[in-house]
């Protein structure tokens, strides 16, 4: 399982990676807009966290995806013995 671990710590490398990169994407045309007076600073940084949070949590999620199944298998088993 060392290729899965592989796989999945590359995934996560590259995932963070790419946020990063988009982060500084928007921080530099969010800058430029700002710079010639299309949008005010308080705008920029309103979409910059409205960005940030939303792909953190797509982030977070995509994660989590392949352990969904367990959790569910586990809320069922749970849900069973509460019954």
């Amino acid at each position: 399982t060392n290729k899965k671990a592989f796989s999945s710590g590359f995934t996560y490398g590259l995932g963070f990676g790419l946020m990063f990169y988009a982060y500084a994407l928007l921080f530099w045309y969010g800058a430029k807009l700002v710079r010639d007076r299309t949008n005010t600073f308080e705008d920029m940084v309103t979409a910059m966290i409205a960005a940030i949070v939303g792909s953190d949590a797509f982030f977070t999620a995509g994660v989590y995806a392949p352990d969904m199944k367990n959790g569910i298998e586990a809320g069922k088993r749970l849900f069973k013995i509460y019954k």
